[in-house]
């Protein structure tokens, strides 16, 4: 009955109805009579209600509905998911963006974008996929490809990075300057609510009204595949109208998990020093006293 109540339930054509059962002295029990107007035949379960004291429930038989040569039996028990916790798959993320044309990306990567990113290296030829020294140098390499190609490239960047994309946005992606298109997917650290490092909770509480200062529609990214495909309609709809970018904000754990595939040979010569390494040679050439 719980699961009919919920709706879990897949029994086509139902009618449900209470039958009083009679029992023990002082009690009565309620039972369950579903019938189907599909199949014409009366189900009396072996499950009861029983609203009495201390005195036992009474036990109807099973009566199981007649199963169709080849056909399924429908009722089956339909989980509810919506408490149940979701993640965006990248390569489902990935072919989303495919299909709206976008086969370029370049910025600089962030950690709430690292699953993202690990699939497109693995799935982008170099050529197509280019890390980038800062922000503002992502943008002006989005809009390079725009110009060459027509096509909307990805920019990838954490809010942190917002501030280098000021003079490419405003100055030469904007509408009303050369019309450039770019879809911006934005790391949301500091998210308000989260728990952050300082410097990040100060970025993150201001970057939606940075976003709208500078003109910059702006989405959050769901983190469900039905969400995603909403959102980026509407993203690619606005950028082929208006002619100018729009963002998407990630924010922690959105995207499901994903280990790189691919070897990446950069910075695994031998004979490379470590960071600390090279600080440590620094630090013994300096002198004693402060410079």
């Amino acid at each position: 009955l719980s699961a009919l109540l919920r709706g879990s339930l897949c029994v086509p054509s139902l009618s449900v109805g209470f039958a009083a059962a009679g029992g023990s002295s002082g009690s009565r029990a309620m039972r369950v009579v579903v019938s189907s107007a599909r199949r014409g035949s009366t189900v009396a379960g072996s499950k009861t209600l029983a609203a009495r004291g201390k005195s036992s429930a009474v036990s109807e038989p099973d009566y199981a509905l007649p199963k169709e040569e080849g056909k399924t039996d429908m009722r089956i028990y339909r989980p509810m998911t919506e408490t149940v916790r979701t993640f965006l798959n990248p390569a489902h993320f990935f072919l989303l963006l495919k299909a709206h044309g976008t086969s370029f990306y370049t910025g600089v990567p962030d950690s709430l974008l690292k699953d993202m990113c690990a699939y497109i290296t693995d799935n982008m030829p170099k050529e197509s996929h280019v890390i980038a020294a800062n922000e503002g140098t992502a943008m002006a390499i989005a809009a390079g490809h725009h110009l060459a190609t027509g096509k909307v490239a990805c920019v990838y960047l954490q809010n942190s990075g917002l501030g280098n994309t000021v003079n490419p946005l405003l100055s030469l992606c904007s509408s009303k300057v050369y019309s450039i298109p770019v879809l911006l997917i934005v790391g949301w650290r500091g998210e308000p609510g989260k728990k952050d490092e300082p410097q990040h909770l100060v970025q993150g509480a201001l970057t939606p009204s940075l976003l709208k200062e500078m003109g910059v529609p702006y989405e959050i990214l769901p983190d469900y595949a039905e969400g995603a495909f909403e959102v980026l309609n509407k993203a690619y709809a606005y950028m082929e109208k208006e002619k100018a970018p729009f963002a998407l904000l990630v924010k922690k754990q959105t995207f499901e998990k994903y280990r790189l595939q691919s070897e990446q040979a950069l910075f695994t010569e031998a004979g490379l020093l470590h960071r600390e390494e090279i600080l440590e040679k620094i630090a013994e050439g300096f002198p004693s006293e402060p410079l």
